[in-house]
């Protein structure tokens, strides 16, 4: 049995009323929660499915057929509710999901209805018996992960219970000294650093896992979000941990800095999914705000490295865990080797064992074997005079000032680099320009700039899943624009 699994059930005999994960309509004990893995299990095992698929906002439901479907020792897929539909179907078709549970009302080619425990009666389960005959091996895959990266089209990185446990216990390890007992979940549980590093982790740990649905933390569909209420959300939840990529500590910081949200109690936040200001780190400290970067990505089952209190420098996303081993091109491209590493993507040949995986990222290792990430390697641009940019590093400087919310840095093959700017306080645009330039060296400073009405947004195509920028789209629907700023 999986360690997680054997140790659930360990606290299910020994401290059966110890809480462990709730959201707003229940809570579980371990007594209660490993009752209803076994007989999801059980249920699984005799509905016959290879590969469930789970498309569920983040609900107790959710955690307990992950993990059931460990248990039953078959494979399991998230699927994103920010996913459109022609996503969606394509997630399904090809992962071979032949059961899903969810709360929509989607209709699938060849599916019917198949009775559920009582627990799960609030919900549809259908069996889709369209891709009964699919032929996907997944025999030794535990999850599938899709992430549709830069092409929008989703992508499956299969990863195995090894590549998942490992990075569990490793990243608890770093965290136990911090007696961290209660984690509120804030990303999609189908983001996999939170499923592992938000769920996972506290539970091998004994903590509670606090879930709240996502309308309920202030995401309104893809691209919206109310700060205020995810305050609310957080000074309810009361945690002691959190997970959040840079957008969501930008709001922090700025909440804090006004009052507006409580979080006495919160021992470790973790940053993650793109390059974050070395000042907003610093700020936060100053707000009494225990915010750590790390890094990470999916090929990798979530973290590579991380900032922890007792091991920290600002600048760098932390050491990397002991059991991966790291190497550097002659262009400062990050390779990877290790058990963690994906068994390969979903249609594609299996990695070969020992085989180094190219990351993507450019940077370094410092003499104290602190990792420091620069920016992706294919968005490095040349100006016109030659000189080398990386454009995450001038974003993640503006994003940490007031009245830069989202920014695009353009440059390549330029002259100047020029911004399209997205802003909720447009007046102090001009003044914060003048901020971050003063940061920088002239051949990494803007000089021209254009506000751009709409937020940059998963809906529009300007950002990734995971919140990247779509940097190709982005030129393409401001090609105008842009040309403008250089007139």
């Amino acid at each position: 049995m999986a360690e997680l699994l054997a140790h659930l059930e360990t606290l299910s005999n020994t401290h059966p009323a110890i809480r462990l994960l709730s959201d707003e309509t229940q809570s579980l004990n371990a007594e209660a929660l490993w009752h209803r893995v076994t007989t999801l299990s059980a249920w699984l095992s005799e509905s016959g499915s290879r590969v469930l698929a789970v498309m569920l906002d983040n609900r107790v439901e959710w955690v307990l057929l992950d993990l059931a479907a460990r248990h039953a020792g078959i494979c399991m897929v998230p699927v994103p509710l920010f996913f459109s539909p022609e996503q969606i179907s394509h997630l399904i078709e090809q992962s071979g999901a032949d059961l899903l549970v969810t709360e929509e009302a989607i209709v699938w080619p060849g599916e019917y209805a198949i009775d559920v425990p009582e627990f799960l009666s609030a919900l549809r389960v259908v069996h889709l018996q369209a891709n009964t005959a699919n032929s996907t091996d997944v025999s030794d895959v535990a999850r599938i992960s899709f992430t549709s990266g830069s092409t929008g089209r989703p992508k499956g990185v299969c990863l195995s219970m090894t590549n998942i446990e490992r990075i569990a216990e490793s990243l608890k390890m770093r965290l136990s000294p911090l007696g961290i007992e209660r984690h509120l979940a804030t990303l999609p549980l189908a983001t996999l650093l939170e499923n592992i590093a938000g769920v996972d982790v506290p539970l091998l740990s004994g903590a509670e896992v606090v879930l709240r649905r996502m309308s309920r933390l202030g995401f309104e569909g893809s691209s919206g979000f109310n700060p205020l209420r995810w305050a609310a959300a957080i000074t309810e939840a009361d945690p002691e941990s959190l997970i959040l990529i840079p957008q969501l500590l930008q709001a922090l910081l700025a909440l804090t800095a006004s009052g507006g949200v409580t979080a006495d109690r919160i021992k470790f936040i973790a940053v993650g999914g793109g390059k974050v200001a070395s000042q907003q780190i610093e700020q936060a400290h100053a707000l009494g705000l225990p915010v750590y970067e790390g890094y990470g990505l999916t090929e990798n089952a979530s973290v590579v490295a991380v900032n922890v209190p007792a091991q920290s420098r600002v600048g760098s996303v932390g050491r990397p865990f002991e059991h991966l081993e790291l190497r550097f091109d002659v262009d400062g491209e990050l390779y990877l080797r290790g058990d963690t590493l994906m068994l390969g993507y979903l249609g594609e040949p299996r990695r070969r064992a020992g085989e180094w995986l190219a990351t993507g990222d450019i940077g370094y290792l410092d003499n104290d074997g602190y990792l420091y990430i620069s920016g992706r390697r294919k968005n490095i641009f040349i100006n016109s005079f030659g000189r080398n940019l990386s454009p995450e590093w001038v974003e993640s400087e503006a994003i940490s000032i007031e009245g830069i919310d989202q920014i695009a840095l353009i440059g390549d093959a330029r002259p100047y680099n020029v911004a399209l700017i997205v802003s909720r306080a447009p007046d102090s645009i001009h003044s914060g320009i003048d901020q971050l330039n003063a940061r920088l060296p002239d051949y990494a400073r803007v000089k021209r700039w254009m506000l751009v009405e709409a937020p940059f947004s998963y809906e529009n195509g300007c950002l990734t899943a995971n919140g990247r920028l779509q940097r190709d789209r982005i030129q393409t629907r401001y090609r105008d624009a842009i040309e403008a700023l250089y007139v």
